[in-house]
């Protein structure tokens, strides 16, 4: 893998989804990514408070990205999109993984033990973690999206 610009990375996952987490942790790890894993050796954390002690350690600087497992991505991605700073995309293929960071700036990509297999799995953790924010868009396009990035934070106040 080429240069991390993103090297610190939070996992957590619900019960049905621990495994392929682990899968992830390990692939990320090898690749030379910093990982925290907030389940720690607890397989029994729901699906909410896997996603709210995840947003918590990044919100607090202590990651670069996030990164979190449910059934089907969509559990941990709503919990997770209840916290200010948080933008969670669930994904389901490496082309949305990659784009939630160039077009959206998503900081969490979440994902489903039940609809992803592991090796879609591990490349949707490379494609998420190697993007940035507008990389290889035209400047006129770049600019936009930081405007409705700036827009969009606008409607929550």
């Amino acid at each position: 893998m080429s240069l991390k610009k993103n090297k610190r990375i939070v996992l957590g996952a619900d019960p049905g989804a621990v495994p392929l987490k682990n899968m992830i942790k390990k692939h990320l790890i090898t690749s030379g990514f910093e990982i925290t894993d907030i389940n720690g050796e607890r397989t029994d954390l729901p699906f909410y408070e896997a996603a709210a002690k995840a947003c918590h350690f990044l919100l607090e600087g202590n990651a670069d990205l996030g990164i979190l497992l449910c059934g089907t991505g969509a559990g941990v991605c709503i919990a997770a999109s209840q916290f200010a700073g948080i933008t969670a995309v669930c994904c389901e293929s490496v082309k949305t993984a990659r784009q939630a960071r160039v077009i959206n700036d998503a900081n969490v990509m979440t994902m489903g033990a039940m609809i992803v297999n592991e090796e879609t799995a591990c490349a949707m953790a490379d494609a998420f973690t190697s993007a940035s924010f507008g990389e290889g868009l035209e400047a006129s396009v770049r600019d936009f999206l930081k405007d409705a990035v700036k827009k969009i934070a606008e409607l929550r106040s």
